[in-house]
């Protein structure tokens, strides 16, 4: 019963804030459309806010752990396809939250979602820590700066082919250089 209601207030919270800002959803909004008590909400979260963050962190494990075989750009694929499924969520958080905490939050969950995947990489083992944390920090960096890109200057075609072909480009564009950045790191250690 207590994962299906975390379920449902997860899905009402996302549900509610595509339609308003982040800062006018209410627990009262929430228990409402799960037809639950504040207590049962309160049982599960502590505030709004820690429901983004645990479905942002659950997705992100989600994406992260499916199919540990999976290639640098099919988990970003799946991660781009996540984000545009919640745009509205996504630019209804920034309009909330503004730019410095909107960046803090998608850059952490961007970090943390980077270094579980490089450290499920063969040989990931065998990269100093040093390297390991640039090499996910680069990844993370450059996919916050392309949401936020996205969010401040949405551009004509807003579709999910346009993130497609950015994630097509993005597979030709650095195709290899994975691989590239564990052997480089292996053949010059610290």
């Amino acid at each position: 019963m207590s994962v299906s209601t975390s379920d449902s207030i997860i899905s009402e919270t996302f549900n509610l804030v595509s339609r308003y800002p982040l800062n006018k959803v209410t627990v009262k909004k929430i228990v409402e459309a799960c037809n639950i008590t504040r207590n049962t909400f309160y049982y599960h979260f502590k505030d709004v806010y820690d429901v983004i963050d645990c479905a942002i962190d659950s997705k992100l494990k989600e994406i992260s752990s499916q199919c540990p075989t999976d290639t640098i750009d099919e988990k970003l694929f799946s991660l781009i396809s996540f984000l545009y499924d919640n745009r509205k969520v996504l630019k209804n958080i920034y309009v909330s939250t503004g730019h410095d905490e909107f960046l803090k939050m998608i850059s952490s969950k961007n970090s943390v979602f980077f270094k579980a995947f490089f450290d499920r990489l063969e040989d990931s083992d065998k990269i100093n820590p040093l390297d390991r944390e640039i090499i996910s920090g680069f990844y993370s960096e450059a996919v916050t700066s392309l949401i936020v890109d996205w969010l401040l200057n949405p551009k004509e075609n807003d579709s999910f082919e346009y993130f497609t072909t950015v994630m097509n480009r993005v597979r030709i564009l650095f195709k290899g250089h994975t691989a590239l950045y564990i052997q480089n790191s292996l053949e010059n250690p610290l």
